[in-house]
């Protein structure tokens, strides 16, 4: 489908973990064992995106601005 008849004879040969070079998968800071959320920005704004509604309802609600008192039905 799409690929037209290229290799159409040929068996694939994929390459296995055990012929794969070491350093293959790991990125210089990997190599080192760097921490990171010291160098990665992706990694901060990954947390930052997870924290942040929480950290933000919590200083809404202790500054007033939402309001909890009518949230409470006896």
């Amino acid at each position: 489908m799409g690929g037209g008849d290229e290799g159409a004879g040929k068996k694939r040969r994929f390459i296995t973990r055990e012929e794969e070079p070491d350093e293959y998968f790991l990125s210089k800071g990997e190599r080192d064992g760097e921490n990171p959320l010291k160098t990665d920005p992706l990694a901060w704004i990954g947390l930052l995106a997870i924290f942040f509604p929480f950290i933000l309802t919590v200083v809404l609600i202790a500054s007033g601005a939402i309001d909890l008192s009518g949230a409470y039905v006896h």
